[in-house]
This record gives structure tokens, C-alpha cells and sequence, in this order.
């Protein structure tokens, strides 16, 4: 004679799922290869069409040595060029590899 042994109570799912902060929930993300190509856009929206010329550009500390290396040659050099502007750059390390917060000259954050 055989005998089955069955659960007499059910067992218990914990969901500790989260939200992505890179992709928000939808499991793609931007590659980080166009990071500064996305920054380069925000930059000129905020210039042409909110005539905003001055900037204060706060970064993950790895995206800020991208955008600033070299001193003749930097990303963020080349912008201040073409889009005659002013950009200071942070560092602000508890911010995520791909997160930025632009800024006006007097600190307040700038809104889409």
C-alpha cells in the first residue's frame, strides 16, 4: 500500500519585486553608449526653446569624467561652443550610472 503526502497548508509567496529605476518597468533600457547624445539633446531644447544659457549639469561621477575628459577636447567644452552657453558640472555620487539633473544658475532644477 502506498500513500500520497499532500500539503495541508499552501505555501506562502513573497513577492519583493521592484521597479527597474533605469527602465521603469519595462525591461529595456537605453544603452549607455547614447548617454551623451541624449544629454547633447536635452541641452539643446533647453537652449533653443526655453532660452536658458547658463547650467548647472549634476552627474554620476563616471558620466562626469566622460563628459569632461581632456580639457581642450571634453564633450561638455565642445557644447559651451556650439550652443554658446555656460555649463558647470557635480558629481553627485548617489545618483545611478545614467542619471543627470540640469540645473539653472541659481540651482533650481530645470522640468521638461
Amino acid at each position: 500500500m502506498q500513500i500520497t503526502r499532500q500539503r495541508v497548508r499552501p505555501a506562502t509567496e513573497i513577492k519583493v519585486n521592484e521597479k527597474c529605476p533605469m527602465c521603469h518597468g519595462t525591461g529595456e533600457i537605453a544603452p549607455t553608449i547614447l548617454a551623451d547624445e541624449a544629454l547633447e539633446r536635452e541641452l539643446a531644447y533647453y537652449v533653443k526653446e526655453r532660452h536658458i544659457t547658463s547650467f548647472i549639469l549634476k552627474l554620476n561621477p563616471v558620466l562626469e569624467a566622460y563628459i569632461t575628459k581632456g580639457f581642450f577636447n571634453s564633450i561638455k567644452r565642445k557644447w559651451c561652443k556650439k550652443y554658446k552657453c555656460a555649463i558647470k558640472t557635480e558629481s553627485v555620487s548617489d545618483f545611478m550610472l545614467m542619471q543627470s539633473q540640469w540645473c539653472n544658475s541659481k540651482g533650481e532644477v530645470l522640468e521638461d
